[in-house]
């Protein structure tokens, strides 16, 4: 069976060195041994989604909605030219969530959108299994949007890892990375569709002190190559499978080497990152990105700033 194939049957369904999607363990994504250090320096969002699913009546994110109110962008920063990585928190499943936004003019339908925490997700496209290179299978994850899912311009989504989302912010995200629909608030919240069986599982979850998110396009067809859309590592240690690069694969243009990667500072339990700046330092040109920038090349210990007091749904305020 097609991936593809695959996804429309399936739709219808503290800071320890912790292994990637895992904070509990020894080791990290590589399963292979100790970490290594990496050379590089270390008003209202509201958020709008169209799902063929029906999702929980109040969201972290004002609710499912087809509409989104202006806002002033990503943390008070500049605007992007493309969909990006914009909060991020770890260090506790119940607390943990992903924030994207659509900083454009024009909605972006999420289709041929996907998320992954490891860097095997570039195999993908080539019709590969999904093999993550980690030491607990399990808890990383390979995932697509759900059909009919959008953001439309100016909107913001929050993707959650727990059912104890709502006791931990009184809301419901968006969607969850969970086998199926999860309950909250008296309603469901729609799930991120696994790609293969055993891509997403109940236990998918970030890393605290080493780990990396991918929101790539791919059309489907394993013809086509994929293209990134944002990427964010974060720590100044990494392990094979935490850190991507797709340089030694055929039909991509170099990344960045992963030795050479800056990691966005790495929150303590209870805070967040979130985006401050755009592509602080990203090579514009010869990429594997959407825009045919190198998204691995950017200095995200520049773009990301530690917030305190993460916030899916309201904007934090920018140094």
């Amino acid at each position: 069976m097609s991936p593809r194939s695959f996804l429309t049957l399936a739709f219808a369904s503290s800071l320890t060195l912790a292994a990637c999607g895992d904070d509990s363990g020894a080791g990290g994504s590589g399963g292979e041994g100790a970490a290594s250090a990496s050379s590089s320096a270390s008003g209202s969002k509201s958020a709008s989604t169209s799902t063929s699913t029906s999702s929980a009546s109040t969201s972290s994110t004002s609710s499912a909605s087809t509409s989104a109110s202006s806002s002033s962008g990503m943390g008070g920063g500049a605007e992007a030219d493309h969909l990006v990585i914009n909060e991020i928190q770890v260090g506790g499943n119940e607390a943990e969530f992903v924030e994207i936004h659509n900083p454009t003019a024009a909605a972006v339908a999420l289709d041929d959108y996907y998320l992954s925490d490891n860097s095997t997700y570039v195999d993908l496209a080539s019709g590969g299994a999904w093999m993550p290179i980690t030491n607990n299978p399990g808890t990383d994850f390979l995932a697509q949007f759900p059909p009919g899912s959008s953001i439309p311009a100016g909107g913001y989504i929050v993707i959650g890892f727990d059912p104890g989302y709502e006791t931990e912010f009184g809301a419901c995200p968006d969607f969850f990375v969970a086998e199926a629909a999860v309950t909250c608030n008296g309603g469901a919240v729609p799930a991120l569709v696994a790609t293969e069986p055993g891509s997403i599982d109940d236990a998918s979850n970030l890393s605290n002190m080493r780990e990396m998110l991918v929101l790539f396009t791919w059309s489907g067809d394993t013809q086509d190559v994929l293209q990134d859309v944002d990427y964010v590592t974060w720590g100044d240690m990494f392990e094979a499978g935490s850190r991507a690069d797709k340089s030694a694969v055929s039909g991509y243009q170099p990344d960045t080497p992963v030795d050479m990667q800056s990691g966005a500072p790495v929150p303590a339990p209870g805070t967040s990152i979130e985006r401050c700046g755009v592509e602080a330092g990203e090579t514009t040109t010869g990429g594997n990105g959407i825009t045919g920038h190198d998204e691995t090349s950017e200095d995200l210990a520049t773009s990301f700033v530690v917030q305190a007091a993460p916030t899916p749904g309201a904007v934090n305020g920018c140094p």
